[in-house]
């Protein structure tokens, strides 16, 4: 039995094939490890998932990547090993595993599980080396071992298909066999020259045997299959093509080394992995394989994957991961060149390219790729080329940034070098620019002429007419008129970087700052970041026709395809940068050489086709992540939420694998307004009003190298009960049944009021009515008409003057609801006067009023106390045969105004008894007066009394009456 070490070698010598070797790199490419996240740089195998999401098995565990961060999964989570060896899918979307000890299990998108037969799967794995397996619907595993034929283990059972033969050997015949499945599924494995026994399962639709003569050294099977059902598999160093008519082809790969995966590319290409780290690109035409291109890797390859975005995936077995966005980008390495080697300036000519390294050295490339370096250096010693020009020849001239005593003259060191024929040189320099002549003498300097800025350029735009770019604008000048022109208007106070004149009508300019001009028949056009430019900081420029631009810059290179129409430049622009598969950003030169367009960057020298660049937008898929409700995990299927549920974090993940730096979203809530655009891949809102919400969320590149679909996240948050209209319509029935009742009280409190402002009105009418009724009439005119009969004029004149008084003041106090003391006083006189006159002075009477009541004050009822006054004379004093006393009392108790009514009559229990008609009058005078007392309590919210005792009942020796009315405090006089 092997052991774990050693089975696992063996293992990876058929599943993942990986050789060490070490070859420096073709292509840009981003390399993940453990400082990114990865449990280990020992990585085995990679895949990609019906989502889009990354899966990579490692000897620590199997991790997924969303672009972001990679998670990794372990024993611990229900992975049955933790060393992953390969990875496949089956089309329930479940992912599989096969791992070193562990058997297979697959993870169904919430958890992982173990294959129902793992336990054979296991020992089958454990005493077999498995060179191949295959998922077929849903769990049915077909695994296929050297030397052991094939297994097919269901969930309740294994079935196997063994071969006849003897163990392999050098030289031998290895016979490939390929079984087409019912939904297009390919089972293969190896044999010996023998026969393979009939298989007897309904599933296998055709067993085709080919043999192919190979020189044994390790076996390395390798199918794909491609869609016009031609089959391609990979022995040795040996690529195998079968048709849908059994015709083979094959293909000898220059190395005799062991292929480890095979890729399908677009149209008809294949995407090989070697042993020695190579990747080459096969065209298959037909029938034909023709190598396209190479690249190789400094790692340990163990596979290789292209994603459904066109990148590619190589998984080591000691750095990671390597991936390389953009094949069609490579980056120059035929020389040994350091890592992130500054490249500062690049120039070509229709034989070589040039390119200014540092230390004064120069790389020259010619048409065959062939590169060599030779060092420049003069003066003081070797410093960085400024600049390349060419001499009248064609050969370079390399501007060092250095001291060269020939010009000390004028200054210091120069910028760039532009020979204008057999005898004169341009020179720019940090303090403007001269005109010198083969011996050096100057024959004309900018210094003499005011013009005394750096210049960063000089450019032939015309025979006899020369562009100066400076660090402060732009100049022309005519060598031959010796004269520095006007500088041009349009270019003032810009930084120019560089100058390109592609013909007589045609000019770029790059500035640091303000973007790209473009002079078209003397017409000036900005081209900028608002247009769509990847940054105003252009560093150089290329022309690649008179309608396509190329632009260098810090933050990449662009693409501008530009027309004039009736004088209005018309542009479409396409960025590229580091995510597009640039060794760097930084891209300090441009030009284009032997069809390709050359870059120098920060990091080295790259190059590609402008053909070959992609220019369509990727739509990606974008999945939301992690939602959090006041900081607490939340499911998206319940997001119906309370009132204080109001902090919502939302977490959103598109896959663009490219966008190392981060993706672009935009995003926006209840689904209306201007889109907000953010480099986070999450938002959090605060105190959110109840209300119900959409919350949508798409990836888009402003440059437009991705956009995904608009994702939407509904939810809503429920208002406070007290907010909510349910509590509103309860409240506004409460506060409707409330004011019902409220309007209901007032109008049955008005109704009773009107009904008793009647009744008073009647009462006092009634008052009125008594206190002048016509018997009282009827007997003072009899005893005026008495007086006169008898002569006495003098009481006549006197009680008829009373009389007319008392009306008076009885007609007066009826129209005012309340009078004052004194004016009741003066009432009751003029009444008990008369009373007294016609009564032949029957009784006596006094009126007091206590010192502490204010006889102004207005508290008395008028015709309340006369008729119990009356009462006291005709239903006490009259019947009594003694003479009659009534004392009146006025006084304050309380508050409250008590008048006492006092007579020593005949006292109420006799007078009952002997009740006449006119008496009965009275009674109901005082019945009237109880009613008014009632209702005016009832009107003005008071307590009004009104109490008659009897004297004899507290003293059987006395007689008469008392009455006692008590006038309270007046609250309301409505």
């Amino acid at each position: 039995m092997l052991n774990r070490e050693g089975l696992k070698i063996i293992i990876l010598s058929f599943l993942m094939f990986a050789i060490n070797a070490s070859i420096s790199s073709q292509v840009a490419y981003h390399n993940f490890n453990s400082n990114d996240g990865l449990p280990s740089n020992e990585v085995y195998c990679v895949h990609q998932d019906h989502q889009g999401f990354l899966w990579f098995g490692t000897d620590h565990g199997v991790v997924k990547y969303n672009g972001y961060n990679f998670k990794t999964f372990t024993t611990a989570d229900g992975l049955t090993d933790n060393t992953v060896l390969s990875m496949k899918e089956d089309d329930s979307g479940n992912v599989w595993f096969l791992t070193l000890t562990g058997g297979m299990c697959f993870f169904d998108g919430a958890k992982f599980a173990p294959h129902p037969f793992n336990d054979t799967i296991k020992k089958l794995c454990n005493n077999a080396i498995p060179t191949s397996y295959e998922i077929i619907g849903n769990k049915q595993i077909w695994l296929g071992f050297v030397e052991k034929g094939i297994a097919k283990i269901d969930t309740d059972r294994a079935t196997f298909y063994y071969s006849k033969g003897t163990p392999v050997k050098v030289n031998d015949s290895i016979e490939v066999s390929v079984f087409r499945l019912s939904n297009q599924r390919y089972i293969y494995t190896s044999f010996q020259t023998q026969e393979l026994r009939a298989v007897p399962d309904t599933l296998i639709k055709a067993c085709n045997t080919y043999k192919i003569g190979v020189v044994y050294g390790r076996l390395n099977f390798n199918l794909l299959t491609l869609p016009d059902k031609e089959v391609v598999i990979g022995l040795e160093n040996y690529l195998l093509r079968i048709d849908s008519n059994k015709r083979a082809w094959q293909y000898v790969l220059p190395r005799n080394n062991p292929i480890l995966n095979i890729q399908q590319g677009s149209d008809k290409k294949l995407w090989v992995l070697e042993k020695n780290n190579s990747s080459y690109l096969i065209q298959l035409n037909d029938g034909e394989f023709t190598k396209v291109d190479s690249f190789s890797f400094v790692s340990s390859a163990s596979n290789l994957m292209l994603d459904d975005q066109g990148n590619q995936w190589i998984t080591t077995l000691n750095q990671g991961i390597y991936m390389v966005p953009n094949k069609s980008i490579s980056v120059f390495s035929n020389l040994k060149l350091p890592n992130h080697y500054k490249l500062s300036c690049i120039n070509s000519n229709s034989k070589k390219l040039y390119v200014g390294l540092p230390e004064g050295r120069l790389l020259k490339i010619d048409n065959q790729f062939n590169a060599t370096i030779s060092a420049i250096g003069r003066g003081n010693g070797p410093s960085a080329i400024a600049s390349i020009t060419f001499k009248l020849n064609g050969e370079p001239q390399p501007n060092l940034d250095t001291t060269f005593n020939w010009f000390q003259k004028i200054d210091r060191y120069y910028t760039k070098i532009l020979q204008l024929d057999e005898q004169n040189y341009l020179v720019g320099m940090p303090g403007g620019f001269a005109l010198l002549n083969r011996n050096k003498k100057i024959l004309f300097s900018s210094q003499q002429s005011g013009l005394s800025k750096r210049v960063s350029e000089l450019s032939k735009l015309l025979p006899g007419k020369f562009i100066i770019g400076t660090f402060t604008g732009l100049y022309y000048y005519e060598p031959e008129k010796n004269n520095l022109l006007t500088e041009e208007p349009h270019f003032k106070n810009m930084r120019i970087a560089a100058v390109k004149v592609l013909n007589t009508w045609l000019y770029g300019v790059a500035t640091r700052g303000n973007g790209v001009v473009l002079s078209i028949k003397n017409n000036f056009h900005n081209i900028g970041e608002q247009q769509g430019l990847v940054s105003n900081l252009a560093e150089d420029l290329y022309f690649e026709n008179d309608s396509v631009l190329w632009v260098a810059s810090f933050k990449g290179i662009s693409k501008v395809y530009f027309h004039i129409t009736k004088n209005s430049l018309t542009t479409r622009i396409k960025n590229y940068t580091r995510e597009d598969g640039l060794c760097s950003n930084q891209v300090n030169g441009i030009t284009g050489f032997n069809g390709f367009i050359w870059l120098a960057t920060n990091e080295g020298l790259c190059y590609f086709r402008p053909q070959d660049l992609t220019e369509d937008t990727i739509q990606i898929p974008l999945f939301l992540g992690n939602i959090s409700v006041n900081g607490q995990a939340h499911a998206t299927d319940s997001m119906v939420l309370s009132h204080d549920e109001n902090n919502i974090y939302i977490e959103f993940n598109a896959l663009y694998y490219k966008a190392i730096q981060g993706i672009r979203y935009k995003m926006r809530l209840n689904g209306t307004g201007p889109w907000k655009y953010t480099d986070l891949n999450y938002v959090q809102y605060y105190s959110l009003p109840p209300g119900r919400y959409q919350f949508e969320v798409a990836a888009e590149d402003k440059d437009g190298k991705y956009r995904s679909d608009v994702h939407t996240l509904k939810f809503t948050i429920k208002p406070r009960f007290t907010d909510t209209m349910t509590f509103r319509l309860i409240l506004g029935l409460i506060i409707l049944l409330i004011a019902s009742a409220i309007i209901s009280s007032i109008f049955g409190y008005q109704k009773l009021k009107a009904t008793n402002v009647i009744k008073l009105l009647q009462a006092e009418f009634k008052a009125l009515n008594y206190q002048i009724n016509p018997h009282f009439i009827f007997n003072v005119l009899n005893s005026i008409q008495y007086y006169i009969l008898k002569k006495d004029t003098k009481n006549a004149v006197h009680l008829l003057s009373s009389f007319s008084l008392l009306i008076r003041r009885i007609v007066n106090n009826s129209r005012q609801q309340y009078i004052g003391i004194i004016e009741e006083v003066e009432c009751l006189r003029e009444y008990l006067d008369l009373e007294k006159m016609r009564l032949d002075n029957k009784f006596e009477y006094t009126i007091n009023i206590g010192s502490s009541i204010n006889v102004q004050d207005k508290n008395i009822l008028p015709m309340i106390i006369q008729p119990l006054v009356e009462n006291s004379i005709w239903h006490g004093i009259v019947p009594s045969s003694k003479p009659g006393i009534i004392r009146i009392d006025f006084n304050k108790e309380n508050g409250a105004v008590v008048c006492k009514v006092d007579d020593n009559g005949v006292g109420i229990n006799a007078a009952e008894e002997k009740k006449e008609k006119n008496q009965n009058n009275l009674s109901m005078a005082m019945e009237n007066v109880r009613e008014r007392l009632k209702i005016i309590g009832e009107l003005n919210d008071s307590s009004w009394a009104i109490k008659t005792e009897d004297k004899s009942v507290s003293d059987p020796t006395a007689t008469g009456t008392i009455v006692t009315i008590v006038f309270p405090s007046i609250k309301s006089r409505a």
